[in-house]
């Protein structure tokens, strides 16, 4: 069965590269840019996991893991405005893990597996 993503970034450069990998390692990845959508998105699907920006233009998607993870979601949160607060604050908000951008790739596929 075929997994599937949620991938919200609202740099639509890095969204769709990120997208393009996870889809070249056989993931049903959806793509969204900003937290409304995000929102919409996470009440209407099932996703098994979602990798979700800190700074989205509407608002902060730390505002999505608990949606997100009462879906059964599972929430890798990315950001490359980190520091180790917010890393601190997503993991205690149920967030599997941080990853700080850049990151590599395939690090980031690791953790997706592994999550």
């Amino acid at each position: 069965m075929q997994r599937k993503l949620l991938v919200v970034d609202d740099d639509m450069a890095f969204n769709l590269i990120l997208c393009e990998a996870l889809e070249s390692e056989g993931y049903l990845v959806t793509k969204a840019h900003d937290l409304k959508s995000a929102k919409e998105l996470l009440q209407e699907e099932s996703f098994d996991c979602a990798l979700l920006d800190v700074r989205l233009p509407d608002g902060d998607g730390i505002e999505l893991i608990d949606l997100a993870r009462s879906q059964g979601t599972i929430v890798i949160v990315m950001s490359a405005h980190g520091n180790i607060e917010t890393a601190v604050s997503a993991v205690k908000k149920g967030a599997y893990n941080f990853l700080e951008k850049p990151f590599d790739l395939n690090h980031a596929l690791v953790e997706v597996e592994r999550a």
